[in-house]
């Protein structure tokens, strides 16, 4: 039996990223795409798509978004098989998948968690010139 896909959030960009418009206006994803969601401001507390990633470094920052919604309201509807696995063939984000089951996703926010350790913050200070 087939998974149900989400329904598009009537306020997203056309494109293969949307959101579901269940969303808790967090501001986590906002913070890793701000330049592809919608800032949350004023009377918007709506997370939505207002550009698609072009470049590479669009798509990391969109798959990121993705990856740090804590409800699983941003997701990618495409077929690029390459951005199907970077987000693990996983059904939580992914609404079309590749056979084989999940893959492995690169843990992003561990190399972010030791790049700011205080012996890494220490060393850029030392060497700092």
């Amino acid at each position: 039996m087939e998974e149900e896909i989400p329904v598009r959030f009537e306020k997203n960009v056309a494109g293969d990223f949307y959101t579901t418009g269940e969303c808790l206006a967090c501001d986590a994803p906002e913070s890793e795409a701000r330049d592809l969601l919608a800032p949350l401001e004023d009377d918007n507390f709506d997370t939505y798509f207002v550009k698609q990633p072009e470049t590479a470094a669009e798509i990391e920052r969109a798959c990121r978004a993705l990856e740090v919604c804590c409800v699983a309201a941003l997701r990618y509807g495409g077929t690029n098989p390459d951005v199907i696995r970077r987000l693990g063939n996983d059904p939580i984000y992914c609404d079309h998948l590749l056979p084989g089951g999940l893959v492995p996703r690169p843990d992003w926010l561990a190399e972010q968690r030791n790049e700011n350790t205080i012996w890494n913050k220490l060393k850029r200070r030392l060497w700092k010139k």
